[in-house]
């Protein structure tokens, strides 16, 4: 048995669609048309697993044409979060048909995925991470003496060479006092 016997390099009963989006680095939206099924699930996991061995740790599932999903459908998400999630990325579904939520929340995974109305909703919540992100660890000059500092956290400290105290708050921006 080939290869491509046991992973065809299509499928009848579902569609993906990828595409990039130029402004959002690592960004990917992946169209889901038809059903994730048992005959079908494992195609789904490594088509996507080849986006994020490519480097793109942000994935936006537009499920708004997608049918059904069983169990082991459910469990290609589970892995695919797993995977993006270990690499700093993360994944969000969106426009769900009300019987497909349905299934989400029957297994119990209604609340685990970021699930969003809207292809916007889904792009806020990627915007709002890279926000969040922490400026720690930061390396800085006291404003002083110019000596070389680090800091792992925000908060305020003393200048070991001049005993200036210095405020860094959380966007690693560093003030006196």
């Amino acid at each position: 048995m080939s290869n491509h016997e046991i992973v065809p390099d299509h499928n009848e009963d579902l569609l993906i669609t990828l595409q990039a989006v130029p402004r959002n680095v690592n960004c990917f939206v992946i169209a889901l048309s038809g059903n994730i099924n048992t005959h079908n699930s494992c195609y789904f996991h490594d088509e996507v697993a080849k986006l994020i061995d490519a480097g793109y740790t942000r994935l936006l599932f537009h499920c708004g044409a997608l049918v059904h999903v069983s169990s082991a459908g459910i469990g290609s998400f589970a892995a695919l979060f797993k995977t993006v999630k270990t690499k700093g990325g993360n994944m969000v579904l969106v426009e769900l048909l009300p019987r497909v939520h349905d299934v989400f929340n029957l297994l119990g995974f209604g609340e685990a995925f970021p699930i969003k109305e809207s292809l916007s909703e889904g792009f806020a919540l990627f915007h709002e991470e890279e926000h969040k992100k922490s400026a720690f660890p930061v390396a800085f000059k006291c404003p002083v003496c110019l000596a070389d500092l680090q800091a792992n956290e925000a908060g305020r400290f003393w200048c070991e060479t001049c005993k200036a105290v210095i405020t860094l708050n959380q966007w690693g921006l560093v003030s006196l006092g």
